[in-house]
């Protein structure tokens, strides 16, 4: 019987660590991939994406809420988020970030609504 209990604990670590591994892995491969501000502006709405270039404007809408120019040498796109996501007063003209979120689409023009500002 005692032999039993053991087995029992062993494989309950073991389903754990498992599961822990396979969550990690499905985080990290859920990533979007990295694309050209011109490849974004193509993309359908709510297309989870990544892009990085060189800001181009800094724009504070209200207490909340910021809107960021960002330019690579394909096209430029405004990227909108929360301030909770990131201290716009630690961001300055000229400086490269990168920006991911989704796609969005406003008044005929393509957006992103940044979830993460990496400067």
């Amino acid at each position: 019987m005692e032999i039993d209990e053991r087995k029992t604990a062993f494989l309950a670590i073991f389903l754990a660590v498992l599961s822990l591994f396979l969550l990690i892995l499905f985080i990290s491969s859920s990533k979007p991939a990295s694309v050209s501000i011109a490849a974004a502006q193509q993309m359908p709405e709510n297309s989870p994406v990544s892009i990085t270039g060189r800001v181009e404007g800094i724009s504070i809408k209200s207490m909340e809420y910021v809107s960021l120019r960002v330019c690579d040498n394909t096209g430029c796109i405004t990227a909108n988020f929360h301030r909770d996501v990131y201290n716009p007063f630690l961001l300055s003209m000229g400086q490269y970030v990168t920006v991911i979120g989704n796609v969005r689409a406003y008044m005929n023009a393509k957006t992103l609504s940044a979830s993460q500002v990496i400067a």
